[in-house]
């Protein structure tokens, strides 16, 4: 069990998303005729509109404008638009507000060096002192990009792969980073899967049929605190192919 200042346990989310495109999972989501009522196209609109994402878009804008990047002015939009795995935890008022987004793009070390590179002199972007992640004997740096003021997120990149986290507090316990915490995060930037193995999901190459979107939600966010009632109640998986949305 890994703990963390925010004492939740990396190692189980209370929801997983396997995505092809996290940009496209609001779309799909409206393709469930019950969702699709209670939704409707106003959902899609929240996500694409959510001040959070607005607010990120507009931070990366300001930093490639300022600094003269030569970068696309739709990136953010364009990582969402890729494979990722998102993990999320609840906080102590119930909100799914802890987070880890693992990214997959092909070139992405190469793409973001520009944007790296102006974190020595920007105000809004900027190295942390997180230095506790390796993957073979190599130091990950860890970033910081403020948005809407007060607001924050921290990312590493490795190779192809980039992971969002929600704030420090995820990796260290105290005023000290948390050996296993890190460990996870230096584990999936070097492509282990922590997160399948703990819903027991099997890798996306040995399905029989290919798989667009996947949800799994835990009893533990699902049970409101009586899992324990429930003892053989594990939590429900949603998951989208060619030929529509099934549950588990």
């Amino acid at each position: 069990m890994v703990h963390n200042n925010l004492q939740i346990d990396l190692n189980e989310p209370d929801l997983f998303l396997d995505s092809d495109s996290l940009s496209q999972l609001p779309k799909d989501l409206l393709t469930i005729p019950f969702l699709h009522d209670v939704l409707s196209e106003d959902f899609v609109f929240y996500y694409q509109n959510h001040a959070d994402r607005l607010g990120i878009e507009g931070s990366i804008r300001r930093i490639v404008y300022e600094h003269d990047l030569t970068l696309k002015d739709k990136l953010f939009s364009s990582l969402l638009d890729q494979p990722a795995q998102a993990a999320l935890w609840h906080d102590k008022q119930g909100h799914l507000s802890h987070y880890m987004v693992l990214i997959q793009r092909s070139g992405l070390s190469k793409l973001l060096e520009p944007l790296l590179f102006a974190a020595t002199s920007d105000s809004q972007l900027s190295k942390t002192e997180i230095s506790s992640i390796k993957i073979n004997s190599e130091t990950i740096p860890v970033y910081q990009l403020r948005y809407n003021g007060n607001n924050a997120l921290m990312f590493a990149t490795y190779q192809d792969k980039m992971l969002v986290f929600s704030s420090t507090d995820m990796l260290f316990k105290d005023d000290q980073q948390d050996t296993e915490a890190t460990a996870i995060a230096s584990d999936l930037l070097s492509g282990k899967k922590r997160w399948q193995a703990s819903f027991g999901l099997e890798e996306r190459a040995a399905e029989k049929t290919p798989v667009r979107q996947r949800i799994v939600v835990s009893a533990r966010l699902l049970g409101f605190g009586y899992q324990r009632l429930m003892p053989s109640f594990a939590g429900v998986r949603f998951e989208m192919g060619n030929d529509g949305w099934h549950s588990f």
